[in-house]
This record gives C-alpha cells, structure tokens and sequence, in this order.
C-alpha cells in the first residue's frame, strides 16, 4: 500500500469580522425601489493544526495539514465582500438588480514559489419580469452580466492547460448565464427556457 486517506477534526481557527447592511424603500411615481448595501468584513487565522506523536517520530515528518491547508483557510476566502442591490415594481413590470464585488483571494500551493493571487472582480446580475392578467410572470434575466471570469491560472503553474481557472475563485468558473423564465402562480406549475452562452441551442425545460 503506497498511501492512505482518512479525515481528522483536528484545526483550531479563529475568526472575527462585521457584516453591515443598510436598507432604504423608497415610493415615488416611478414605482416602488428598494435598495440595500451590505459589506462583509472579516479575518481567520489557524491557531493550532493536527499532529501525531507517530507522524512527529518519523524523518521527515509528514505534515497532517501543510501549508496549502492553512492558507485554503486564512486566505482562500475573500477577507471582504460589498455588495449593492435593488427592487424596482411598477404596475406589471419589475427588475432586480444586484453587483457583488469579491476582495481578494490567495491560491496558495505547497511553496510560496506557486501561490497566486486572485485579484478582485465584481459580479453583476440582472432580471426584469412582466406579470399578465391572469396570474403568469415572464422573466428575462443574466447572471454575470459581463461574463466575470477568475485570473487565469499563470502559465508557469498549469504546463498542460488542463485547468485554466483556479477553483477558488469566489463566484465560481461558469461566467455569464442568460435566461428566460415563465411561471404561472395559480396553478403552481412552473416552466421556463434556458439559454447558455456555451451552447448552440437553447434548452426547454417544463
């Protein structure tokens, strides 16, 4: 047997932050908006990572929870994130709005020779609605508006271009999504049409 897997509970952390959020409704003649601001603000730092008298006796000593691990932890995740919203109604129509700016995030390798940082980038999603008599919704909408994507992952890190896009990125790896969506409340019953910027065809779904 060349090497084993087992999982352990053994990383302390602590972690500290403040999250805010303000709201505002406004009514006027030009329907009814309600907007939000939120900003997430926080820090982790590992304090303590499993060990094994066992492992420790062995030379070199094999690390249960290396490098990568501890900065997966402390700074794979992005120490803020502020983000704008809005609700628009009017009559029939609607709109949803909403941009989400991600702070910045460390890919961190085995050496500090192979991390790479992911610089920030915001996300911005969009969705109006049309509601007819009789209780349907018609919906066209984007999510990724202008096709956020990640950092590439550095040329001198990925020889084989197997993957172009390191995973941690906060918003994922997908980019733009456009979509239509009909939905009749009455009945509950619900349908709607997909259309995916990576594809030829759109795609129906009842």
């Amino acid at each position: 047997m060349g090497g084993g897997r087992f999982f352990i509970n053994g990383v302390d952390s602590t972690a500290s932050g403040v999250d805010v959020v303000a709201n505002w409704p406004l009514r006027s003649t030009a329907g009814l908006i309600d907007l939000t601001l939120a900003g997430n603000f926080n820090s982790t730092e590992v304090t303590r990572v499993p060990a094994t008298a066992q492992l420790d006796a062995l030379n070199p000593a094999p690390s249960l929870f290396g490098r990568a691990n501890v900065l997966g932890i402390e700074e794979g995740q992005p120490k803020n994130r502020i983000s704008a919203s809005m609700r628009w109604k009017l009559a029939q129509w609607g709109a949803t709005f909403n941009a989400t700016r991600y702070g910045e995030v460390l890919a961190a390798g085995s050496t500090a020779a192979t991390d790479f940082v992911l610089t920030p980038k915001t996300v911005v999603n969009l969705e109006a609605r049309y509601t007819i008599a009789g209780g349907a919704t018609l919906a066209l909408g984007a999510d990724s508006l202008f096709d956020a994507s990640s950092d590439p992952v550095p040329a001198s890190l990925n020889t084989t271009s197997a993957v172009p896009w390191s995973n941690r990125a906060p918003f994922g790896r997908s980019g733009r999504f456009v979509y239509a969506r009909a939905s009749y409340k009455r009945c509950l019953i619900a349908s709607s049409l997909v259309i995916s910027p990576h594809l030829n065809q759109p795609h129906s779904m009842n």
